[in-house]
């Protein structure tokens, strides 16, 4: 289980910096500035929120580093797709629309 959170760790990252990059090349001026200091205050969410989880999970065990992993996994495929919604002009889930 680690291994495939690990694999779609690193597929959903570097969907989200697919997307990331591929709508910083769209936009320009104030727009390009606000997603950049709106990505970056996700990342520190992102890490924030995974420290708290840290912290809760320290007495779990061997299922700790599992729980960690989905919410992380988590975290960061729900960026990537909101991305996406911004790259497409539309819900980040088809099915919200």
């Amino acid at each position: 289980m680690s291994a495939c959170y690990n694999e779609a760790s690193q597929a959903w990252d570097s969907e989200m910096n697919h997307q990331y990059g591929k709508l910083m090349g769209k936009l320009t001026g104030e727009p390009k500035n606000k997603l950049r200091m709106a990505q970056r205050a996700w990342l520190a969410y992102r890490d924030s929120w995974l420290e708290a989880s840290q912290s809760r999970y320290r007495d779990q065990g061997t299922l700790r580093a599992l729980s960690l992993s989905a919410q992380a996994v988590s975290l960061v495929r729900n960026q990537a797709r909101m991305l996406q919604s911004l790259n497409d002009g539309s819900c980040a889930n088809p099915d919200d629309c």
